[in-house]
């Protein structure tokens, strides 16, 4: 079975993607979260979200408070 079917039959929570590991000086692993510059000495834990998103440059798409339209 492939990574990606795997990963959307799981169940278990993920590492947040938006959390880069760095390393330290003594090796040890921090969490930091560039836009905000947070740093973790964990890495927090997100829902497994299943399915995505396929965006092609079909035409341009609206956002808006009620979901989205093509035009």
């Amino acid at each position: 079975m492939s990574a990606m079917l795997l990963n959307e039959m799981s169940e278990s929570d993920i590492p947040d993607p938006l959390y880069i590991p760095v390393s330290g000086m003594d090796k040890t692993v921090f969490y930091l979260q560039p836009a905000t510059m947070e740093i973790l000495r964990g890495c927090p834990m997100v829902a497994a979200h299943h399915g995505g998103v396929l965006c092609e440059e079909l035409g341009i798409i609206i956002f808006d408070f009620h979901g989205c339209a093509e035009y």
